[in-house]
């Protein structure tokens, strides 16, 4: 989780070739000047030398085959149009450099043409530069001898600077329009339908513009900029950190020693609170790995990519399947096998190699929580409460409870130190209070632009083990409706 930040001059353009595993990351800077002549209109363009010798395509080719058996190579290739000593006349010049759409679209054919395979993304900075050019066709040149390469352009705070684009990007994160389990995607916002990635600046600045720029002040500490990542993976959206970097490498020891301590932490557990890593399983057939854990679900996760081949499941002793970590691809933290509807209690899965080059165990997640339906014995409702059942609107056991009175509430009885509350919300919802063994935890929303069912309107974690009780009362808006809750 790192961040690239040119210095004097910000850059055309990123070149990322994933060789492998994209949490592990080395960067390298190449800069292509390019020559400059005058042109008989009086504008400055790129007079472009496509050289037979190609640095990138020969770098790419060095890292895969010193290390053909490694494990998480990545190479990010930096190129830039030419740096000069102010940055709004570099700015200047680059608008002119990038409206000529047809040099912009033979160095990117031609870049795309030698690296194949190896360059699997273009990140554009500055996209409103480009604005209003054919960004369909310059994709498909992007594309060029890679169809699966991702395209996208910065568009930072501004609005998505096209719809040919394949993720959002810039300094900036809206992960919050990609919900929870949504694999990334945002599903509303104006970069609804675009894949999120999310990068925060380290410090108040997002480069350095002018000699003797002092680096600015850090944003985050260890702890918060980890919760931030665990966040966003809940959501499937990449974190990465922009940092202030001088032009011979120099770079804020604090700022190092931020990312430094979140690395640590995140290897230490990359899957966060309510799961663990398992390591790497060998590679011989018949190499086996036990899992033990308690709760009522689980599910594994492992790297899946071409030479990794099948492997058998036995859960508390009976045979499961043979399943497939098998993928023409590369992919990282790929769920291959999940159990689930459980007894609440301890189980033991073992997984066995049963053929292909290797088999890798990445990390597993294992879950105690417990449904219980809005018919439990378990709640109380006081005042005009109402039975919906049948509703065939989405909801858990396809049935809620509703009341559309002020001041009516409910109270849950549960064993635990966390519960989670499940709601269906909409535009004329309102809000309700929640207490917890009788203390106030504030006032809470089931208002939403449109319909949508099973929405978490409450969660609440790390409470003393044992017996807890929860009241919600409603406060505001035409109806408030209790799904279901988890407790755990």
């Amino acid at each position: 989780m790192t961040g690239f930040s040119s210095a004097i001059g910000p850059s055309l353009s990123f070149a990322i070739a994933r060789l492998s595993d994209p949490r592990r990351e080395h960067e390298v800077a190449v800069d292509d000047h390019a020559h400059r002549v005058a042109r008989s209109d009086g504008q400055c363009r790129l007079d472009v030398e496509l050289t037979t010798d190609d640095l990138r395509a020969r770098l790419a080719d060095r890292v895969r085959c010193a290390a053909p058996d490694r494990l998480g190579e990545v190479v990010v290739l930096a190129g830039r149009a030419g740096l000069g000593t102010d940055a709004e006349q570099g700015r200047e010049q680059r608008r002119l450099e990038q409206r000529s759409e047809m040099i912009v679209d033979a160095v990117v054919s031609e870049m795309g043409t030698r690296l194949g395979t190896n360059l699997d993304g273009w990140f554009f900075d500055d996209g409103q530069t480009y604005y209003p050019a054919p960004f369909e066709s310059l994709g498909a040149a992007a594309r060029t001898g890679n169809p699966n390469r991702t395209v996208t352009y910065n568009s930072y705070l501004q609005a998505r600077n096209t719809p040919f684009t394949d993720m959002s990007f810039g300094e900036i994160c809206r992960s919050g329009d990609a919900p929870s389990n949504s694999k990334g995607l945002y599903t509303q916002g104006g970069e609804k339908g675009s894949f999120g990635h999310c990068m925060y600046r380290m410090e108040s600045d997002w480069g350095i513009h002018s000699p003797n720029q002092p680096i600015g002040t850090l944003n985050y500490t260890v702890d918060s900029a980890e919760s931030l990542v665990r966040d966003n993976r809940s959501r499937g959206v990449p974190t990465s950190f922009n940092l202030q970097m001088y032009e011979d490498g120099t770079m804020s020891q604090p700022t190092l020693d931020v990312l430094t301590g979140l690395k640590a932490r995140v290897a230490a557990n990359p899957c966060g609170e309510g799961c663990a890593q398992v390591g790497i399983a060998g590679l011989g057939n018949g190499t086996s790995a036990t899992i033990n854990f308690t709760g009522n679900s689980m599910r594994l996760f492992m790297p899946v990519s071409p030479d990794s081949g099948r492997f058998s499941v036995t859960l508390d002793g009976r045979a499961q399947g043979t399943f497939s970590a098998y993928n023409p691809e590369f992919i990282s933290h790929a769920m291959t096998y999940s159990a689930s509807g459980l007894p609440q209690g301890v189980h033991d899965v073992t997984i066995t190699k049963v053929d292909g080059r290797r088999l890798q165990l990445d990390y597993y997640e294992a879950d105690s929580f417990i449904n219980v339906n809005n018919d439990g014995s378990e709640i109380i409702y006081n005042g005009k409460w109402g039975y919906s059942g049948n509703r065939n609107a989405g909801d858990f056991n396809n049935d809620v409870q509703y009341t559309s009175t002020n001041g009516d509430s409910a109270t849950i009885a549960f064993v635990g130190t966390g519960i989670k509350l499940y709601m269906p919300t909409n535009s004329d919802y309102g809000n309700f209070d929640v207490s917890i063994d009788g203390v106030f935890q504030g006032s809470f929303s089931a208002v939403n632009p449109t319909y949508m069912p099973q929405v978490t309107t409450f969660s609440k974690t790390g409470l003393m083990s044992g017996p807890h009780t929860l009241t919600i009362t409603k406060t505001s808006g035409n109806y408030m409706q209790l799904d279901y809750y988890k407790y755990f």
